[in-house]
C-alpha cells in the first residue's frame, strides 16, 4: 500500500475542514494529509515555525516539509 503525503498551507488547526491560506511560506499552519488508494488515511496539523520570519520563510518551510516526507504541495489560489 503506497502512501502519498500532501501538505496544504492552512490558516488554523481544523485540518481538512480549515481554510486554505493565501500565502505559502508564512501560512499559520500546514495540514498534512496521507492518502493511500484514493482514501485519506491520516490528517495532522503542524504549526509553521517560519510564519513570523521576516526573510527566508520559504526555504525553511520547504525543508521542514521535505523532512516530514511530503511528496506533494497543494497550492490553491
Amino acid at each position: 500500500m503506497d502512501i502519498i503525503r500532501i501538505a496544504v498551507p492552512t490558516k488554523g488547526d481544523k485540518g481538512i475542514e480549515d481554510v486554505v491560506s493565501d500565502v505559502f511560506g508564512r501560512s499559520g499552519t500546514f495540514t498534512i494529509i496521507d492518502v493511500s488508494n484514493g482514501l485519506i488515511r491520516d490528517v495532522k496539523v503542524v504549526k509553521n515555525p517560519a510564519a513570523s520570519y521576516k526573510y527566508g520563510a520559504g526555504p525553511i518551510v520547504v525543508k521542514m516539509l521535505a523532512d516530514m516526507g511530503v511528496a506533494l504541495l497543494c497550492l490553491l489560489n
